[in-house]
């Protein structure tokens, strides 16, 4: 039976890390998995419009660098903020989220880990597009925690305290703490 996870947690608490970790684990058990993020395509348009690489983008994103913009000064995160509004303004407020659900209903692998979940949006088009597997209780949203001074609420958090989750974990980059998760899931 496939499988859904979700991710949700504030800025910087090790949601790709742990998904990481899952993969690796799910993947040493022979199972498929492939793993998505609701701000792979706005990073890519905003990396080709600043013509930079991705991996300065996260770079940029995960520090205070100041970026001209315009007229304007920016971090990268403001700029991924005024971006994101254009793009749902043209072309609705779940334009990036349509997105993510095509490409994962493309892909058959046996386990489906989302890594950045924080919109009520997003988990709406989510118990939507997989009401079957909610049902059968293969879809789980784990909130990821961590008790580290850059884990901290953002713009792009807002939300992140209004969704529902199944389990609650403290982000750890000791496999043995992701084995358990992986238990409860």
């Amino acid at each position: 039976m496939r499988k859904v996870i979700a991710l949700t947690g504030y800025s910087r608490c090790g949601k790709d890390m742990t998904a990481d970790m899952l993969k690796t684990l799910y993947e040493e058990e022979g199972k498929t998995v492939a793993i998505f993020n609701f701000s792979h395509a706005l990073k890519v348009i905003t990396a080709k419009i600043l013509n930079i690489t991705m991996d300065e983008l996260e770079e940029y994103k995960n520090c205070e660098h100041i970026i001209p913009f315009g007229n304007e000064e920016l971090t990268m995160r403001k700029i991924l903020n005024r971006i994101s509004q254009v793009f749902k303004s043209l072309h609705g407020d779940d334009y990036f989220t349509n997105l993510v659900s095509t490409a994962i209903n493309d892909v058959t692998a046996d386990i489906i880990i989302i890594t950045d979940l924080r919109y009520m949006g997003e988990y709406d088009m989510l118990k939507f597009n997989f009401y079957s597997t909610f049902n059968k209780g293969s879809f789980k949203v784990i909130r990821i925690t961590r008790p580290h001074k850059d884990c901290k609420k953002r713009v792009a958090d807002e939300e992140v305290d209004n969704i529902p989750y199944d389990i609650l974990f403290t982000s750890s980059d000791i496999i043995a703490d992701v084995k358990k998760l992986k238990e409860q899931i």
